[in-house]
């Protein structure tokens, strides 16, 4: 039986942004200063010459950039703080150990 002592909520839920091949998103993360998603997409390992990207979509959900990462399976993704608010530093992981520091300063 339904309370109706509880309110209901509806929400409309709309695409975001459609990927196309490789695998993912395995990792994500927001910056908050410009509301830009940071989001891991990866590639199996076995595919030859295969590498993963890390991708920037606009507040809109619009591609601003993608950005590779030789290895092919990310499994972490982090803000860093900096000290110029026009970089982000990212830390990113991956399924072989790799740890990569990376710089996106495109904002």
């Amino acid at each position: 039986m339904l309370d109706s002592s509880i309110p209901l909520t509806l929400t409309l839920v709309v695409q975001f942004h459609q990927f196309s091949g490789k695998l993912g998103p395995t990792a994500l993360a927001c910056d908050t200063a410009t509301g830009n998603l940071y989001v891991a997409h990866s590639d199996f390992a076995s595919v030859q010459h295969a590498t993963g990207e890390v991708v920037v979509l606009a507040p809109s959900g619009e591609k601003l950039r993608g950005i590779s990462i030789e290895s092919a399976e990310i499994t972490g993704l982090a803000i860093r703080q900096s000290d110029e608010p026009s970089v982000i530093k990212l830390v990113v992981t991956t399924a072989t150990g790799k740890i990569y520091d990376v710089v996106d300063s495109h904002n």
